[in-house]
């Protein structure tokens, strides 16, 4: 009975540490492939660099949780101030100022090379680790994702050790410290029409 127990203990502590190394690859894998997706774009020479604007939103669309990107880089103090309406616009605005972003800086990329380093596991999420090699020295990207119930999705990104969502947040509580909800928002439409205007 004891030797069952024994047996059945150290077949879950294999099958923990298997299912961590999964998601571990799993998750380094959806930031290379997204990443090399991108640059491959950047490559297309017969591409107008809108087309490769758009095909790079396209490709992180769908592993970026902007939503929740969006709602952390509110903070929990700030995001009750908000009705359901202003949600929805600050949710909609967040996620065209940072897909504006992301791609101006992915946009820059093209001709480097990008190594890639061995995901972390960090409690229940993974970082994966880049570094944009280029003449000019090594920039450090590093990619933090949560397992959703689609898979693993990226939840902020720091760049040279500044996180995106952090980096938000302190912008934002400045403006709600003296202004209000809607002054956020006309803010941010603000921002979202002067990268418009860049694009054209």
């Amino acid at each position: 009975m004891v030797k069952r127990i024994l047996w059945l203990i150290l077949m879950l502590a294999v099958f923990v540490q298997t299912a961590v190394a999964d998601g571990k690859s799993d998750a380094g894998k959806v930031v290379r492939q997204t990443v090399d997706s991108c640059l491959d774009w950047l490559k297309e020479k017969d591409l107008s660099d809108d087309a490769k604007y758009d095909n790079i939103v396209t490709c992180i669309t769908p592993v970026f949780d902007f939503a929740l990107m969006g709602k952390l880089a509110l903070g929990k103090k700030q995001w009750p101030r908000l009705d359901e309406a202003q949600r929805k616009e600050y949710t909609r605005l967040f996620i065209q100022q940072l897909q504006n972003s992301y791609a101006r800086k992915i946009m820059l990329f093209s001709g480097e090379t990008i190594e890639y380093e061995e995901p972390l596991q960090v409690k229940s999420k993974v970082h994966v680790g880049t570094s944009v090699v280029s003449t000019d020295g090594r920039n450090k990207i590093l990619y933090k994702l949560y397992k959703s119930k689609t898979g693993w999705k990226v939840y902020d990104v720091e760049i040279k050790g500044v996180s995106i969502v952090s980096s938000y947040r302190a912008q934002y509580a400045e403006i709600m410290k003296t202004g209000t909800a809607e002054t956020l928002l006309n803010r941010m439409k603000e921002k979202v029409n002067q990268d418009d205007e860049k694009k054209e």
